[in-house]
């Protein structure tokens, strides 16, 4: 049962299209290597349109998005459990698409789903038909050097003590983000991420989200001269003032796929199929046309 009363006083319509989701996408869940998987999938025949989340690893924040697409694609929205590394996504990925039957799948992956999506397309090359990585960056070096450094703190506090601590801080981190929008869009926003931060971000989801990250960052490290042919068609979105991800890193997912077309917002931050939710949609829609 979800709680509403995170949306007492909300009025955008925004939380009708969220309460409809609920009430027609039942979740499903499918068991992979002993791990219990949930996602959302909505119609029955290709083309597929897979979307993972960023670390916050709730399939659900796609809702708006998935009810836009519902009517050109099959569109399939993956949650990650506790896990520890990329092919366990990547696993659960192909064990999802086999169960629904797809065959010409595309997928977006937002930030930590870009690195699962990058992985991917390096370790089966032709799987998809499309890729987008959007608020996402390549493995380098440095980032590689500083998640190493970190990960020993970060295991040592992410505990059932700290955590309620480190969740408000993320949660106000989240919040901070939204700082774009205006009047009822943001109320809702704000409404539903304190919702799904406070009832399904767990101690589990926040290592997930570190424990993925250093996976990728150690096996997919990238140096100047590496260049990614690729045979999926190939669609790079970024914002300039996205301060998740440094300028460098986007730099270089530019150069490891120098023929992946390039959507760059001005504005907009580390959210924006919420913060430019109506280009961000139509870009994508555009790029997945025949």
């Amino acid at each position: 049962m979800h709680d509403v009363h995170y949306y007492d006083g909300v009025t955008s319509p925004l939380k009708e299209r969220l309460f409809r989701f609920r009430s027609s996408y039942p979740a499903k869940s499918i068991v992979v290597n002993g791990k219990s998987w949930e996602y959302f999938a909505k119609g029955e025949s290709d083309p597929t349109l897979v979307l993972l989340p960023g670390g916050i690893g709730v399939a659900e924040a796609w809702f708006d998005c998935m009810l836009e697409w519902q009517g050109d694609y099959r569109v399939i929205a993956i949650s990650y459990p506790a896990v520890d590394s990329v092919s366990e996504v990547i696993s659960a990925i192909r064990a999802v698409l086999e169960r629904e039957g797809a065959q010409q799948v595309a997928l977006l992956g937002t930030s930590l789903g870009g690195y699962v999506a990058q992985a991917l397309i390096r370790e089966n090359p032709g799987t998809l038909t499309h890729a987008i990585l959007a608020n996402t960056g390549a493995a380098t070096p440095e980032y590689h050097r500083k998640l190493e450094k970190q990960y020993p703190i970060v295991r040592l506090l992410i505990n059932r003590f700290t955590f309620g601590m480190i969740k408000s801080a993320s949660r106000r981190k989240v919040l901070e983000m939204l700082e774009f929008l205006k009047g009822e869009e943001q109320a809702f926003w704000r409404a539903y991420m304190t919702d799904i931060i406070d009832n399904q971000y767990s101690c589990g989801n926040m290592l997930t989200q570190f424990k993925v990250a250093l996976d990728f960052a150690r096996r997919y490290v990238s140096v100047a001269t590496d260049a990614i042919p690729g045979k999926e068609k190939i669609l790079i979105i970024e914002a300039e003032d996205d301060s998740a991800i440094s300028r460098e890193r986007r730099r270089k997912l530019k150069d490891l796929f120098p023929a992946a077309q390039v959507k760059t917002f001005q504005h907009g931050g580390h959210l924006l199929p919420i913060t430019q939710r109506d280009e961000y949609i139509s870009t994508i829609s555009k790029f997945l046309k025949p």
